[in-house]
């Protein structure tokens, strides 16, 4: 399982190349294919389509060809790298906006124990918290939001009280 701090990277680094023009993308790696990869920020990518380049070049060069067939091959490799990395590439762009798209519309239901870790963050920011506070901030019904409250409770977290300028019912972190 990966960790929130892995998957915050993850999710930035989607968010990133979601934001670069696919077309942009093809077109520059097309012609220029280190630069396509700059672009779009996808160094690992780059550095083993280059290495794959290099490496069937050079296999291909090794053989016995005369001179002219070696030029006539490296060109067409040449071609096939600019094409396949142009694909590559802009599909890696059309990925990442499309799993943005569905991250949008795909609710994340944070487990409790990430609920409960929201809940003393922002007790701990704001000093103390009302039940009102705590729905807005996790977004649950008020009934699951005092049952989490209730657990902190148990397990010493948190503690109940009354604000004394209006008596509100508050929560403070221990």
């Amino acid at each position: 399982m990966k960790s929130s701090v892995a998957m915050t990277q993850e999710l930035e680094k989607t968010k990133k190349l979601a934001e670069k023009n696919t077309r942009a993308t093809a077109f520059l790696t097309f012609f220029m294919p280190l630069l396509g990869y700059i672009y779009t920020g996808r160094y690992k990518a780059m550095l083993m389509s280059l290495g794959m380049f290099v490496g069937v070049t050079g296999i291909c060069v090794a053989g016995d060809l005369e001179l002219d067939e070696t030029e006539d091959l490296t060109l067409a490799l040449q071609v096939l790298y600019g094409v396949g990395t142009a694909v590559e590439n802009s599909r890696a762009v059309s990925q990442a906006k499309r799993r943005l798209q569905e991250q949008k519309f795909k609710t994340i239901n944070p487990t409790a124990e990430q609920q409960k870790i929201q809940l003393l963050r922002l007790a701990k920011t704001q000093g103390e918290v009302t039940l009102a506070d705590c729905v807005l901030e996790i977004n649950s019904p008020a009934a699951e939001v005092r049952q989490l409250l209730k657990e902190l409770q148990q397990e010493d977290l948190m503690i109940v009280g009354n604000r004394e300028t209006d008596g509100a019912v508050v929560y403070r972190i221990i």
